[in-house]
């Protein structure tokens, strides 16, 4: 069988660790990521991770490199496991939910949600029914949430459910605890505090207690949208921090609402005979016996107790008459196992078992009907795969390529090799048909075509994937803090002069002066970096060019960055350098789907060109010595002249075969904000050619001095009016820094092995070109 992916949030904590001691060698689940707080994050987990359970870290995760809990970053993850503090859970739990994820929580925050199911897996896995009221209410399709109880709860509830089943309500509990330091966390109770020492107050515990025992033992109502809190029972909690390190040991007296009350014997007798539904359905962690029975008279003991059933089982010892209630005994959880991490990973076996129903809304991709059953593939645009679906001949003959669907079945295991998982379907919903001069048959469409149904392309396998690797493209970058500049401007910041003019339809000038569409934000970024010292902006770019080559476009975006107190290209340099690296790494490890997809169908060699460019080091060449070069290679240029496309091609993928940074150009073919090198000839200035691709960067160190700055505003014929305000920058606290632009789509061509930029931008803009 094929293990079901699972990520882990608050992976480095104690319910992390032993989240990930009992998932490691699970035959269901498989590890797939793991996740912490921003501290954590970036580093191999084994670096992150102060290891406190006993052994060694697992190797399948030790060189797992610790995500930020975000759910963009755990996409391939069919299940989320939450360790995470309460202090944190909430919101971040919610998301990962709002993203449609499957989520099992550990944390307190939504245990007294009425829409969520609060399950000791084998107490209460009827309370699954919330589920399809939970996703109606946050119109998920598969996504749910689920909450284990508190520690102290679990153990109580698995020994009160068989009682409550077999003898009627339970009028009244007490319930004292002596719970265990590992309760309280890493690094917990300080030593002097829990030393020679007993602690009479956890706080919150007993509300806990008391609140969550009446849910779990309550039933839903009669349209299983709310669970019923169990009125006819009163309970009072004591606890207390004892110091044990595992195990939570609990005294217990009730008091049964029907009269005469049962004998300890039929008390033993009922639970030593109680058989959850866990065990009844064969999960894998479900103990052999729920409740294991001491006789001897000192015992449960937390030494030697807390494993029985490897953690999962509860033992129950000194069952006896009550003077005050009816009856009295003393049990013991493991709290970090079936009162932590262990509960979570039960509820998913019963859940994956149970094959709780899930909706799934997409369009039909295609349909095969067969003898006796028929199959339809349905995606959703999240993923390159899709899912296929198992369905009935009659209700396969009702949908067509392009229809759009709302499934309603179980996930089962697939015997074909295709897939993993495969949709079992009980109920189809149309909810738009499609008309039969849909043009998106299943047959292999031209670039050309889809070009002229842009509006349609997205459906296609191809163009998905280019929207999902940009997606990640573009979160890849945000290392930096984010700023947004404005669209409209003032300035023609290249100084090329390829600007739209922007007027009202009466040809007015609205702002009382020439503006123009933005070719760049790179001045209005420097203005916020004088005060943050690391800014980036993404946004689109406009540049009346004329070009119909197909790297040129006239609206496209551009991600431009400003690094306030660098004052060296090659700092400059390395910062680029390892920018890009980052983020193709961060497209390998988060859309590796989507770029197998690229390499298979458009460039063989896509991933390892796109592995070898981590490996080895950007070359640098200078301006200088790149015009000798292309001279002596019969390429007519001289100093001085500008390096063109056909240029940047040979140097970058023949001449180099690698990424190139040219630095350091004659100041005349330059912008005025470029710093003057000490020769007086050239700024320091850097491109980065990439293989195939030509120029992808554009940066410079900028002119931090007035008088510089102001006199080559005025050599380039520039009015000092308008850039007042930026030499103003250079008048109030001026400082070194430097930046860069870079094209995203060109980016993208790098990444996806396309040819065509206006196959990476979802509408393409360029000269009498404007469709859609």
């Amino acid at each position: 069988m094929t293990k079901v992916k699972v990520g882990i949030l608050g992976a480095t904590g104690t319910v992390g660790q032993r989240f990930i001691e009992l998932l490691s060698k699970h035959p269901q689940f498989i590890i797939h990521s793991v996740g912490a707080s921003s501290r954590s994050a970036g580093k191999k987990y084994s670096e992150a991770t102060k290891w406190k359970i006993t052994g060694d870290i697992p190797e399948q995760v030790k060189n797992m490199v610790v995500k930020v809990c975000k759910a963009e970053l755990f996409g391939d993850c069919e299940v989320i496991f939450s360790g995470l503090d309460s202090d944190v859970a909430g919101e971040i739990e919610m998301e990962f939910l709002k993203a449609d994820f499957v989520v099992f929580s550990n944390a307190k925050n939504y245990r007294r949600d009425p829409i969520v199911p609060l399950i000791v897996p084998t107490v209460n896995p009827a309370h699954f029914n919330l589920i399809p009221h939970q996703r109606s209410i946050h119109t998920l399709q598969k996504g749910f949430l689920v909450t284990n109880s508190n520690c102290s709860t679990t153990g109580l509830v698995v020994a009160l459910k068989p009682l409550q089943d077999a003898f009627g309500p339970l009028e009244t509990i007490i319930v004292q605890t002596m719970q265990a330091i590992s309760g309280a966390g890493y690094p917990g109770v300080s030593s002097l505090d829990i030393f020679d020492n007993v602690i009479p107050f956890i706080s919150g515990e007993e509300e806990k207690m008391e609140y969550e025992t009446l849910k779990i033992l309550g039933d839903l109502n009669s349209d299983q949208t709310e669970c019923k809190l169990l009125d006819s029972t009163n309970i009072s909690a004591t606890c207390n921090r004892v110091p044990v390190i595992d195990g939570h040991t609990e005294c217990v007296s009730i008091k049964f609402k029907n009269q005469p009350p049962p004998t300890p014997q039929e008390i033993i007798n009922v639970l030593d005979s109680y058989v959850s539904e866990a065990q009844q359905i064969g999960c894998h962690s479900a103990p052999n016996k729920c409740i294991i029975i001491r006789n001897d008279d000192d015992r449960p003991q937390p030494r030697l107790d807390r494993n029985n059933g490897d953690g999962y089982s509860v033992t129950i010892g000194r069952v006896r008459k009550c003077n005050v209630f009816d009856i009295k005994f003393t049990l013991l959880v493991h709290n970090t196992i079936l009162g932590a991490a262990g509960s979570g990973i039960l509820n998913a076996e019963i859940a994956l078992a149970k094959g709780v129903e899930i909706q799934v809304n997409g369009w039909i991709r295609t349909v095969r009907i067969q003898k006796n059953v028929s199959f339809a593939s349905i995606n959703d645009g999240s993923s390159l795969k899709g899912l296929q679906a198992i369905l009935s001949n009659e209700d396969a003959k009702k949908l067509t390529t392009g229809t759009c669907v709302r499934l309603h079945g179980v996930l089962v295991d697939s015997i074909g090799k295709e897939q993993n998982k495969e949709l079992q379907v009980n109920k189809v919903e149309i909810l738009g048909e499609c008309d039969s001069t849909y043009p998106l048959q299943k047959k292999n469409h031209s670039m050309e075509f889809l070009r002229e149904t842009t509006h349609l392309r997205f459906k296609t396998n191809i163009f998905s994937a280019i929207l999902r690797v940009r997606n990640s493209t573009i979160l890849g970058f945000q290392e930096f803090f984010q700023v947004h500049t404005p669209i409209i401007t003032t300035s023609d910041c290249e100084g090329g002069g390829e600007v739209f003019k922007l007027t009202t339809v009466n040809s007015e000038e609205f702002f009382g002066k020439p503006v123009y569409l933005t070719v760049s934000g790179q001045l209005h970024a420097e203005s916020i970096s004088s005060s943050i010292s690391r800014v980036y902006s993404i946004g689109p770019i406009f540049r009346a060019d004329k070009s119909l080559t197909s790297k040129h476009l006239s609206e496209f975006w551009m991600l431009e960055s400003e690094i306030s107190f660098i004052d060296s290209l090659k700092d400059l340099n390395d910062f680029i350098e390892n920018s890009i690296k980052y983020v193709i790494q961060f497209l390998l490890n988060n859309s590796y789907h989507d770029l197998e997809y690229f390499n298979q169908f458009i460039d063989d060699n896509l991933l390892n060109r796109l592995e070898h460019t981590l490996k080895i080091p950007f070359i640098t060449m200078s301006y200088n010595d790149a015009i000798n070069i292309l001279s002596k290679n019969s390429f007519d240029i001289s100093f001085g002249s500008p390096i063109q496309s056909q240029h940047e091609k040979f140097l970058s993928t023949n001449y180099c075969n690698s990424p190139l940074f040219i630095i350091n150009y004659p100041k005349e073919i330059k912008p005025f904000y470029m710093r003057f090198n000490d020769d007086n000839k050239t700024v320091a200035c850097t491109d980065l050619l990439l293989p195939k691709i030509g120029e992808l960067v554009g940066g410079s160190l900028r002119e931090e001095r007035y008088s510089l700055l102001e006199n080559n505003i005025l050599i380039k014929g520039s009015s000092l009016d308008d850039y007042k305000w930026y030499l103003d920058l250079r008048k109030y606290g001026s400082f070194p820094h430097g930046g860069f632009g870079m094209g995203i789509e060109r980016f993208l061509l790098y990444i996806t092995g396309l040819d065509n930029i206006k196959d990476v931008i979802p509408f393409p803009r360029s000269t009498n070109y404007c469709k859609f």
